[in-house]
């Protein structure tokens, strides 16, 4: 799913280590255009983490995501796990 927003905040990088190998993730904070409801999207990796890094909170953009969600016992929990992220500038802003 494919969403324009303002984004918000981004929280501190998160660091592991796995079976197979280290990883990072990074949350980060939206705001809706002409709203002020907010959502959140985890982006994990290198790849994306770096994606993010490279845009500044309160920057306009472009985030692709997908809505999941995963079991642990009897409980069901919501993932939003981010795909791409790409800032919008004059030319690429919907008007």
């Amino acid at each position: 799913m494919k969403q324009i927003a303002k984004l918000n905040q981004k929280l501190p990088i998160v660091t592991g280590e796995s079976q197979r190998g280290p990883w990072k993730k990074q949350v980060a904070i939206f705001t809706y255009p002409n709203s002020d409801t907010k959502f959140m999207v985890s982006f994990f990796g290198d790849r994306l983490v770096d994606q993010l890094a490279a845009i500044n909170e309160g920057d306009l953009v472009q985030v692709d995501f997908l809505l999941t969600c995963h079991e642990s016992g009897d409980a069901v929990f919501p993932d939003v796990k981010g795909l791409s992220i790409s800032k919008l500038t004059k030319d690429t802003a919907p008007q």
